[in-house]
């Protein structure tokens, strides 16, 4: 259960949130995902309340928020690149399949995993997989990042590069949320559960919000408090609520946006995503039964066999049925024979 939680997340900001097993740290990453619906409380993500008109819309919203899951969530029936090109033809159908797949294999290089590409997840170590994860909701270049215990289960050098990774993409303008059990990330702010402290961290980024600063509003349990006026430093007041509040600032709107007048002409993402669409569709259908088809080859033949074998019994059945039904009609006849000059009362006797 989250309460007394008041904070704004700025948009460039790496945000992270410590805390034992079972003090909230996936619920709250949940929640700005859209998987949960706050009973109490707002819950704003880039302008759009997630408190209210849950499902409508959201969609749209998860374009733009990756997740990083514990447990990984990698596709067993696709590789590791495969899993990235998915991602990002999910995220941008519009993008030329020629772009998406040497953006997965940036990805795959970032995390030193090129040569592990072609490896499906069961062949991965679990650092590994929690490597392609990381590259994977990377790669779709999202607005924001939410990424639940990203260091699990890799050493120090791996932990490393993707700590370097995420830090990199904050100072992009991504904004970041990590949860960790311990602080391991330059995080310009931490909040600390279950006591909901908002605690400053000395590596403080600049976070952007509408005006271009970072706000910062945390109240807490009495033990520590944030005063909300932007720069993250405690005030010592103390504001007791039962419900909570969490928001996700937009990007401030350019006046010139470069990104649009880079854009693709209209019949050229039209193509992509027709071309993005049939990958999606035909080609992975395919490649799916082909990949199976150790394990549909004796199904099939099974199968075939049973056909063959209910065709026989009913051909045999018919054929039985035709002899009953012609035994039943010769048994039905009784024929007479009558001598020569028999009288009229001898066959009215007989019949």
């Amino acid at each position: 259960m989250l309460k007394s939680v008041n904070l704004t997340v700025g948009q460039g900001e790496l945000f992270e949130v410590t805390g034992p097993s079972g003090s909230g740290k996936t619920t709250l990453l949940r929640l700005v995902h859209g998987q949960l619906r706050p009973n109490a409380g707002e819950l704003w993500v880039r302008g759009r309340g997630l408190h209210r008109f849950w499902r409508r819309g959201l969609g749209g919203l998860r374009r733009d928020v990756a997740f990083v899951f514990q447990e990984q969530r990698l596709l067993p029936r696709l590789t590791a690149f495969e899993n990235i090109v998915l991602a990002i033809q999910l995220r941008d159908p519009q993008l030329p399949n020629r772009a998406i797949k040497q953006r997965a294999m940036e990805a795959l290089v970032s995390v030193k995993l090129a040569d592990r590409g072609r490896a499906y997840a069961h062949q991965l170590s679990a650092g590994e997989r929690q490597r392609i994860a990381v590259a994977r909701a990377l790669a779709t270049r999202p607005r924001v990042l939410l990424a639940d215990e990203p260091l699990n289960s890799m050493d120090e050098e791996n932990a490393a590069i993707i700590t370097h990774l995420l830090e990199d993409a904050a100072a992009k303008g991504t904004t970041v949320i990590v949860a960790s059990h311990r602080h391991s990330f330059a995080a310009s702010r931490i909040l600390r559960l279950p006591s909901e402290k908002v605690m400053t961290n000395g590596a403080r980024r600049p976070a952007l919000n509408g005006n271009g600063h970072a706000t910062v509003a945390a109240t807490g349990n009495g033990n520590g408090h944030a005063n909300g006026n932007g720069n993250g430093h405690s005030n010592g007041t103390t504001v007791t609520r039962d419900w909570w509040r969490l928001v996700i600032a937009r990007r401030p709107r350019p006046h010139h946006n470069p990104a649009k007048a880079s854009r693709l002409p209209v019949w050229r993402r039209t193509a992509a995503f027709t071309a993005n669409g049939y990958q999606l569709v035909v080609m992975s259908g395919l490649r799916s039964w082909s990949r199976d088809l150790r394990l549909t080859t004796p199904v099939i033949g099974t199968i075939a066999l049973l056909l063959v074998l209910c065709g026989t019994l009913a051909l045999v059945g018919v054929a039985v049925e035709k002899q009953v039904v012609d035994q039943a009609g010769q048994a039905s006849m009784v024929r007479v024979y009558l001598a020569d000059g028999a009288t009229r009362d001898s066959v009215t006797a007989l019949e």
